[in-house]
C-alpha cells in the first residue's frame, strides 16, 4: 500500500473518532444547558421567595377555562380570597413576589392567566388585547363560584388586584361583574378604556400574548368599539361603595394619571372609600412599595 493511501486511511479514521466523539457529546452539551436554564429559573424563584415563609403553599390549578396558581398559608379556614390579575405579554408566574406576599399575609389568593397567555395561550380566536381582558373579567365568575364552596377561603368579602391590563380587567370586572369586590386595587392602569385609543394597547393583537400592530382599518375600528363599548368609566358608579386604592407611575410612558384622576374626582364627591398614589419618578413598572401598600390596603379592609 502506498504511504498517501496509509495516511488517507489514518485521517479518515481520526475524522471518524472526532465525528463520533462529537455526537456522543451532543446529548450533554443539551442537558448541560438545559440544566443551567433550569438552575436560573430555580435561583429567580428563590430570591422571590427569601423573605416568605416556607409553610407558603404554591400550586396549579384548572377551572373550567381559567387557568391559574392558588396560594395559601394552611391554617385557620376562612381566608379572605384575593385575585391578582398579570398584565400584558407574560403569565400567572410574573405575579408571584405578590401572591406569596399576600398569602403570607393572610390571604387565600388565586393568580389568573390572562386570555392569551400562559396556558391560555391555545385559542384559535386572535382576540384583541381588551376583548382578551374582558373574557377575562367573565371568567372570574367562575372562579368566584368555584371558591365559595371552599372552606379554605372567604368570598363574602374579597379583593381583586392587578397591574397593567390586569389592573383594566380588575376596573372591568368591579364594574360589570356579577360578584361585588369589598375591596380593588388596580395597578399602573386606567378605567377609562376609550381614552386608551391614542395608546398602543388601542390596536394591539394578542393571540400568544406577543404584541403586533395590525394596519388595516377593520382592526382599529373593532379594537376602539371594544374599548367604548367595555370602558369601566361608563358605568363607574357601580363601583360607589367599594373600598378603592389606585398606583400609577408619575413618569409612566403608557399609561397616565388622567383616568385615574378623573375616577377619584367622581366618586370622592359620591362619598366612596377612593383614594390614588402618583409615585413621581416611576414609569411602568412595579416596585416593592406598591405591592406593600396592596397588602397593607387588603388588610385594612378584608380582615
Amino acid at each position: 500500500m502506498k504511504a498517501g493511501s496509509i495516511g488517507s486511511v489514518k485521517f479518515y479514521k481520526r475524522l471518524i473518532i472526532v465525528v463520533f466523539t462529537i455526537v456522543l457529546l451532543i446529548p450533554t452539551i443539551i442537558v448541560s444547558c438545559v440544566a443551567v436554564h433550569y438552575k436560573a429559573s430555580l435561583n429567580e424563584v428563590e430570591t422571590v421567595m427569601a423573605d416568605v415563609s416556607e409553610s407558603v403553599i404554591v400550586s396549579n390549578k384548572r377551572i373550567g377555562d381559567n387557568t391559574i396558581l392558588e396560594s395559601y398559608v394552611p391554617s385557620e379556614e376562612g381566608k379572605p380570597l384575593v385575585i391578582v390579575q398579570h398584565g400584558i405579554t407574560t403569565n400567572r408566574v410574573d405575579v408571584l413576589k405578590t401572591v406569596y406576599k399576600l398569602a403570607e399575609a393572610g390571604f387565600f389568593v388565586v393568580a389568573p392567566d390572562l386570555y392569551g397567555h400562559g396556558e391560555r395561550k391555545k385559542h384559535d380566536e386572535r382576540a384583541l388585547v381588551m376583548q382578551g381582558a374582558v373574557i377575562t373579567s367573565k371568567g372570574y365568575d367562575q372562579i368566584i363560584e368555584h371558591y365559595a364552596k371552599d372552606k379554605r377561603c372567604n368570598t363574602e368579602k374579597f379583593g381583586l388586584t392587578g397591574f397593567s391590563v390586569g389592573g383594566m380587567v380588575v376596573f372591568h370586572y368591579a364594574t360589570y361583574g356579577k360578584y361585588r369586590p369589598t375591596a380593588i386595587a388596580p395597578c399602573i392602569s386606567t378605567p377609562d378604556w376609550a381614552g386608551l385609543e391614542t395608546s398602543y394597547l388601542a390596536k394591539t393583537m394578542v393571540p400568544t400574548g406577543t404584541p403586533d400592530l395590525p394596519e388595516d382599518e377593520p382592526k382599529k375600528a373593532k379594537s376602539m368599539e371594544v374599548l367604548e363599548n367595555n370602558s369601566p368609566m361608563n358605568e363607574y358608579m357601580n363601583m360607589k361603595d367599594m373600598h378603592i386604592l389606585m398606583q400609577n407611575g408619575g413618569e409612566d410612558p403608557i399609561i397616565g394619571t388622567k383616568g385615574i384622576t378623573n375616577l377619584y374626582n367622581l366618586l370622592h364627591k359620591e362619598g366612596t372609600d377612593i383614594s390614588f398614589i402618583v409615585h413621581p419618578k416611576q414609569g411602568h413598572t412595579v416596585p416593592d412599595n406598591n405591592v406593600d401598600n396592596i397588602v397593607a390596603f387588603m388588610k385594612e379592609h378584608l380582615q
